[in-house]
């Protein structure tokens, strides 16, 4: 999944029964390394304790900080806040397998886990659908006012559209199957 030379690896075979803690560091060079990945940059700290028993492995992970993203209304870049609490139940067994959320089958010969791909995505599943810009102390949008200014030239207002359906003729261009969909652009 991603070339990161064995940085998010733990050898745990050499290690004693019980409890382990890792601190690893999710940076821009770790989000590169990972192909089609839908952080460009970020700077994000992971705790991640690890309960070993004979016929097991617990990972707990702790994960925050920031990534970059771009908002949905202004297409501006700001730093969205990143903070998510996650568990991963490694058994050992035969043969590898993933047995559902949450839990996996590793090969008993195995002596080292690769924890980046558990690292991004849960770094990915906390991130939301839409981003948009916080609002300032006043309730404000934060948005880049240029691009706002823009985009509020080409939305439809109530008045723009109460005034092509009063009109017995279509305004140039405008097509009446659409005016239900446009009147949605305000809601």
């Amino acid at each position: 999944m991603a070339d990161t030379q064995g940085r998010y690896e733990v050898a745990f075979k050499a290690l004693a029964d019980g409890r382990h803690e890792f601190d690893f560091v999710l940076d821009d060079a770790f989000f590169a390394g990972i192909e089609h990945s839908m952080v460009g940059r970020g700077n994000l700290a992971a705790h991640v304790v690890m309960e070993k028993t004979e016929y097991m492995l617990r990972f707990d992970f702790e994960i925050s900080g920031t990534v970059e993203a771009t908002c949905d209304v202004c297409l501006g870049t700001f730093d969205y806040p990143v903070g998510t609490a996650e568990e991963l139940i490694v058994k050992f067994g035969s043969r590898a397998e993933d047995n559902g959320e949450g839990m996996v089958v590793i090969d008993a010969a195995d002596t080292e886990i690769d924890l980046t791909q558990w690292l991004y995505e849960f770094v990915c599943v906390s991130l939301p659908m839409r981003f948009e810009h916080p609002l300032d102390a006043d309730g404000n949008p934060t948005c880049d006012a240029e691009m706002l200014e823009k985009l509020s030239h080409y939305l439809v207002s109530d008045a723009h559209t109460e005034n092509n359906a009063d009109s017995d003729t279509p305004a140039s261009g405008s097509d009446p199957r659409w005016d239900v969909l446009k009147g949605l652009l305000n809601k």
